[in-house]
């Protein structure tokens, strides 16, 4: 992870020198957990320098906010289905992953495209998730921690998230609780750490070491 955040380092600074290559801009190897979410985690993820330019300008991201991203997406909070919420249909082929970094207080979503025909997993987007009032959304993904939506969850820090959050979600009768995770059969923090003891040395890929 090390290597490759230094590597994403030279990109960021290229990209705000006016220098980055438009497209298939590689971030990272995909983590571990991507194997816990149904994706290829042999596939490099990768941004275009059209979405890191919105990412900056519409989103508000600074240059360090870019520079955390591969330690973030490495160790998500959760990751959602991509559910169209007027269709309640989902698109298999993306993920929402949901980090534990705040833009202007507001928690950040990463949408993946993943297995693209160029074969990447590749960023669509990053965003702190807010209100059309421009408030912190926190209610939006405090609904969807559920078996419906989830694919991985961080339990313990995830119930320290909502925890924190609550005030701003009001409107829900009573906090999520590490207990009302537990029901969940979902891939969790604990079947990441078995994943990573599986492949000493190798965060990014339940593949690689193994012939």
């Amino acid at each position: 992870l090390k290597e490759d955040m230094l590597a994403w380092k030279q990109k960021v600074d290229d990209f705000f020198a006016g220098k980055l290559a438009l497209r298939n801009n590689v971030m990272m190897r995909s983590p571990l957990v991507f194997d816990l979410i149904g994706a290829d985690s042999s596939l490099d993820i990768a941004i275009d320098s059209n979405i890191l330019q919105k990412v900056v300008d519409k989103h508000h991201f600074t240059r360090k906010d870019l520079l955390q991203l591969p330690k973030k997406i490495a160790d998500p909070l959760f990751v959602l289905r991509a559910i169209d919420t007027k269709t309640g249909v989902e698109d298999t082929q993306k993920r929402i992953v949901v980090v534990d970094m705040e833009i202007n207080g507001a928690t950040v979503m990463i949408p993946f495209v993943f297995n693209t025909s160029k074969g990447f997993n590749k960023i669509a987007s990053a965003y702190g998730r807010e209100t059309p009032s421009g408030q912190p959304n926190d209610a939006w993904y405090i609904d969807r921690l559920n078996d419906k939506h989830l694919l991985y969850v961080h339990k313990n820090r995830t119930a320290r998230w909502v925890a924190t959050r609550t005030g701003a979600a009001g409107s829900h009768n009573a906090p999520l609780t590490k207990q009302s995770f537990s029901k969940l059969s979902i891939p969790d923090e604990t079947a990441l750490g078995k994943l990573k003891k599986e492949n000493p040395g190798f965060y990014q890929s339940a593949w690689h070491g193994s012939p």
